[in-house]
């Protein structure tokens, strides 16, 4: 009887140590999918920052590229005016 009872506690005793080897080995899978998990969220961070600066300096460009047609369009304007003023003058001494 005492044999059976301590074959038993064996078997409890394996039991649990296989159970415990488990839990470490499904411990240190966790850990290891959690590092890769870290090491994306990181990278798509910085894939992100990277983004917003490239979407800055794209509206850095665009306003300065805007201001510069404004300043060609009236730059024009102001030609044409004195264009159209050369012409009147000079039809104006032909008369």
């Amino acid at each position: 009887m005492l044999t059976l009872k301590e074959q038993e506690l064996q078997s409890y005793v394996d039991a649990k140590t296989a159970a415990l080897q488990e839990a470490d080995r499904i411990l240190t899978q966790h850990k290891c999918r959690q590092a890769d998990a870290d090491a994306e969220a990181l990278k798509l961070r910085s894939m992100m920052k990277d983004y917003e600066r490239r979407c800055e300096q794209s509206a850095t460009q665009l306003n300065s590229a805007e201001q510069k047609q404004r300043k060609m369009e009236a730059d024009l304007i102001v030609a044409l005016q004195k264009i159209k003023n050369l012409s009147n003058t000079q039809m104006s001494k032909e008369i």
